[in-house]
């Protein structure tokens, strides 16, 4: 079996921005909300298993870990559960792929072998 090369990207905007506003208040006063946490991954289709398709439609959290560099640095990687979607594309002469974006479905936190969890 030929080795997949594939591509990933995590993104955490900045947390989302309410007013909280009280009588005295001169201006208006910020305070953030909760982070986001979303990103993607694509690669070359397996078709021996659905298990991508499947993880998409079924509205279930999947366990998520995302090592950056597995090679060098294999105790460095983030964790969590995900909502996956999935899109593929392919062609008569070219290898099909994938790609799957996805949400949080929990925390996801990231992991050093020098400052343990969320480091």
């Amino acid at each position: 079996m030929a080795k997949m090369q594939s591509q990933a990207e995590m993104t955490w905007p900045a947390p989302a921005k309410g007013v909280s506003n009280k009588r005295a208040d001169a201006n208006h006063v910020y305070v953030a909300g909760l982070p986001d946490a979303s990103g993607d991954f694509s690669g070359f289709t397996d078709d021996a298993t659905s298990q991508t398709y499947l993880a998409a439609v079924d509205g279930l959290p999947r366990a998520f870990y995302l090592y950056p560099n597995v090679t060098s640095d294999p105790y460095f990687y983030w964790f969590g559960q995900i909502l996956p979607d999935m899109s593929s594309d392919g062609g008569v002469t070219a290898a099909s792929t994938f790609k799957s974006t996805w949400n949080a479905a929990s925390r996801i936190s990231r992991y050093t072998q020098w400052g343990g969890l969320d480091t």
